[in-house]
């Protein structure tokens, strides 16, 4: 690993970065490396490229290591932690322990090896909130002191000793960014009384329209890079159809100059028909305004059909509920339906059908759209089956204050959160043979993976385990993998995973990457195929562990909130005949993600930031009635949703239906991949989607785009 150096790695300021001159004033922040001054040793500063990155407002100090680090102002400690830099410009934390010291707590996090960065980067981040609301963050530290949450600290104090953070930087050093009092990146040079080349985001200027051409271009813009640089791009959407899309938006839609909202929205229509949870448009856009709206009749699909899913409550509309509507203004039900989930925005991916289904039972604002909800729709006619016609007068929101049903506790979608609300596991014996196994994240602290072990080394011989993946957002790759030999009875089966990328740079648009920069070198082109490929080394095969293997039958509840991590572990143990699931497809893809390292498009005029992924992780090409294309995991028996589960239910659906499978000895059906693995050309490559499993836990951090953990 080599230093990247600002002369190498900076690109011309524009204009308003370069800072004033004139008279200088004391500067708010003592510099916080003892011993130099204000100014020396910076690495890199705000809008100067770190390994091809954009870095957009921090500043890299190098000092000898173990040079004290000094706290720049008065304030209070705010979330120190243990820390780690994750992929672009992501962070992971760990559980901290404030009785132990700094060094104590990573020396625990090295000892547990959940990160992907040599050792000696892992480090701790000290947060320290300023009395007018502001944070400064330093990143890169160690030290034998111990830090709590909350506790006072003077400018001046000792806060910790340099080490390292940033791996692509070699030398000792330390990061340093501040937040304002909005969480927004802030200013991190001019408060030691520097010159800054700090821009901030609300510099950019953003124009009220665009012209047709001007709008054209950018539109142009975002069309070759998801062609040319997103992997997937065919795989949700074919050739045919996004030529027509394409011809009908920029000859249609953009015949004339667009206001800026409509831009926008345009854009984040072509992204959502594109189905990808990773594909964003970054730049937020405030729709709200004083003219807001809201119906007395809530519609949400359920199975096929558009209903009453909820009435604003105590005006005698209970006897909608579950009416089914055939029209709004005029408009049929079923094109309504389609409309929606063609456009919607939401977190899946692919073909995926559970999610979109969840969603679009309960935003009742996506069969108006935005229009009628921000821009103060006034009425609506439903019609409905039996030939009722209702004409809906709307309401500002203060008068509706609550619905029916109202969600609550009692129902079973919600309450079997709260068996996590001590530990993120729970353990239940159901019955003599049945063991309920909750596990709520796949992120768990050492002292937990340790307590889970012991708790399931309790339970190797109970003759059935439901394991509940439900409402469980993924986490740690390498936590999976071991949690996967506890259960796994023979060496998993060779897949032949690899990852793909398109280009392999430069990119378009970008804003995160130099202009010239070959993002990814060690990928190659294979004869036949598009693109660019990198084919692991090894088979990636899994063995069981020879100290803790369950033994017995495992069914494992899935549906659509099942996502990264919980969509690979039940896929491993489905594809290897270890497991059955049940419940509805989960969100995630089985047979590739996109993950890892992102393309951060700023389109020319609109100034609009798109998120592209770049990497597309195969875990199996094996499509098969058991695995569709383009689909989450399916479930071996499914559940399918209703309006009961979703709205008023307070059984538990899916986990009954798991029950009844035991009791009626239903467990592995027909092997559909019993050819597949018969056949000489298997390869393995499971180790690609176990490090997207948990680069995509933390996409929240990593596309944070100004920032990631205010």
């Amino acid at each position: 690993m080599s230093l990247v150096t600002a002369a190498v790695a900076s690109m011309p300021l524009p204009a308003a970065a370069q800072g004033t001159s004139g008279d200088k004033e004391e500067p708010e922040f003592i510099w916080p490396v003892a011993g130099q001054e204000a100014g020396d040793s910076i690495l890199f500063k705000p809008q100067q490229y770190l390994d091809g990155r954009l870095n957009f407002a921090d500043l890299y100090i190098a000092a000898p290591y173990g040079t004290p680090v000094l706290a720049p102002a008065d304030g209070v400690f705010y979330h120190p932690c243990v820390s780690v830099r994750w992929q672009e410009q992501g962070m992971m934390s760990f559980g901290t322990d404030e009785d132990k010291t700094w060094n104590e707590q990573i020396a625990s996090v090295v000892e547990g090896g959940n990160y992907d960065v040599p050792d000696n980067y892992v480090s701790m981040t000290v947060g320290i909130k300023l009395a007018d609301g502001r944070k400064v963050y330093i990143s890169g530290l160690n030290g034998d002191m111990v830090i709590r949450d909350g506790e006072k600290i003077s400018k001046g104090d000792t806060l910790g000793y340099v080490a390292y953070w940033e791996p692509a930087i070699d030398r000792p050093h330390i990061e340093v960014s501040v937040s304002n009092k909005d969480t927004t990146p802030g200013d991190s040079m001019t408060p030691f009384g520097l010159e800054t080349t700090f821009v901030p985001a609300g510099d950019i200027v953003i124009p009220d329209s665009l012209t047709v051409e001007q709008a054209r271009e950018d539109f142009r813009a975002l069309m070759d890079v998801l062609e040319a640089e997103y992997p997937p791009l065919y795989d949700v959407i074919s050739p045919q159809e996004l030529a027509e899309y394409d011809s009908l938006t920029v000859y249609r839609d953009l015949a004339s100059p667009v206001s800026y909202k409509d831009f926008y929205l345009l854009v984040q229509r072509t992204t959502s028909v594109i189905h990808d949870s990773h594909l964003l448009v970054m730049t937020p856009y405030d729709f709200s305004s004083d003219n807001l709206m809201v119906p007395n009749l809530l519609p949400g699909k359920i199975g096929d059909s558009l209903i009453v899913t909820r009435v604003q409550a105590g005006k005698g509309l209970e006897k909608y509920v579950g009416r089914r509507i055939v029209s709004i203004d005029g408009r049929p039900a079923q094109d309504i339906i389609d409309y929606v989930r063609r456009y919607m925005v939401g977190r899946y991916d692919g073909l995926n059908e559970s999610y979109p289904d969840l969603r679009m039972s309960e935003v009742w604002n996506y069969f108006y759209g935005y229009e009628a909800y921000y821009e103060g729709k006034r009425e609506s006619v439903l019609e409905f089956s039996d030939g009722e016609v209702y004409r809906d007068e709307w309401v500002p929101p203060r008068r509706a204050a609550s619905v029916y049903p109202m969600p609550n506790i009692d129902m079973a979608r919600y309450s079997h959160l709260f068996r996590y609300r001590d530990l993120p596991y729970s353990f239940e014996m159901l019955n003599d043979s049945t063991l309920y196994f909750g596990l709520s994240s796949f992120q768990l602290t050492k002292v937990q993976r340790d307590a889970l072990r012991d708790s399931i080394a309790g339970y190797v011989d109970v003759p059935y385990m439901i394991m509940d993946l439900r409402d469980n957002p993924g986490g740690d790759a390498y936590f999976l993998s071991e949690m996967l030999t506890w259960f796994i009875n023979r060496p998993t089966v060779p897949l032949g995973g690899y990852s793909h990328v398109k280009t392999r740079g430069p990119l378009m648009h970008s804003w995160n990457y130099a202009p010239d920069q070959i993002v990814f070198p060690e990928y190659v082109e294979v004869e036949g195929k598009p693109g660019y490929y990198l084919i692991p080394d090894d088979a990636g095969v899994l063995y069981p562990d020879s100290t803790l293997n369950y033994r017995g039958r495992l069914y494992i509840l899935t549906d659509e909130t099942s996502c990264s991590a919980a969509t690979i572990f039940p896929s491993v143990l489905v594809r290897n005949r270890r497991a059955v699931t049940v419940g509805r497809e989960t969100m995630s893809g089985y047979h590739y993600l996109t993950a890892m390292k992102y393309n951060e498009v700023r389109l020319p005029n609109s100034k609009i930031i798109l998120h592209v992924p770049l990497v597309m992780e195969v875990f199996d090409e094996a499509v098969t009635p058991r695995t569709p294309a383009g689909r989450g995991l399916m479930p071996d028996y499914p559940v399918p949703a209703t309006y009961e589960e979703y709205f008023t239910a307070t059984e538990d659906f899916i986990l009954n239906r798991a029950l009844e499978l035991i009791a009626q000895g239903q467990y592995l059906g027909q092997d559909w991949f019993a050819e597949l693995d018969a056949g000489p050309d298997a390869r393995g490559g499971m180790r690609i989607l176990y490090a997207a499993a948990a680069v995509i836990l933390l996409a929240g951090a990593v596309l944070a785009l100004f920032r990631r953990r205010r």
